[in-house]
């Protein structure tokens, strides 16, 4: 007896095709990376040192998700992140160490004043659920190693 499935002629296993294959079928979108010299793309660190430096500055994760590049700005030697929280406009001044980190990251992406998202992840702008993740990445991953009590191990005779 042959069973036939809707829109498929195929039977059995072979019938579906296993997530390698879709994914090799569907046409990828241009890594947004590949314009670049050497077709380099940006350690995902000076990413990650730039978040976590705005995030020790004091900017939530939505305030993060949705910074553009053309709000952070030098003036005077002092590095200035406008943001906008409860609906009106701060200026964030960020510390020297941490701005450098942010214009690190700028200065790799080459996004110096222009209105496109900071954070950028391989499907797009980074979410505030994704910065999220990144920050759990690394607090799960520089954890302080618990000291515990040596066992002792009695001696019995």
């Amino acid at each position: 007896m042959r069973i036939h499935h809707h829109g498929s002629d195929r039977q059995g296993p072979d019938r579906r095709r296993s997530n390698a294959a879709r994914s090799r079928a569907r046409p990828r979108a241009p890594c947004p990376h590949r314009s670049w010299p050497g077709a380099f793309r940006p350690s995902h660190r000076l990413r990650d040192g730039a978040l976590l430096a705005l995030v020790a500055a004091g900017l939530s994760a939505v305030e993060i998700s949705t910074l553009r590049a053309s709000a952070v700005t030098m003036t005077s030697g002092k590095f200035l992140v406008t943001v906008r929280r409860h609906g009106l406009t701060w200026f964030v001044v960020l510390p020297t160490d941490f701005g450098a980190r942010l214009i690190a990251w700028l200065t790799e992406c080459r996004l110096w004043a222009v209105p496109e998202p900071v954070f950028r992840g391989s499907r797009g702008p980074l979410t505030s659920m994704g910065i999220c993740k990144v920050l759990e990445r690394y607090r799960n991953h520089h954890q302080v190693p618990v000291r515990r009590r040596p066992k002792v191990l009695s001696r019995r005779k």
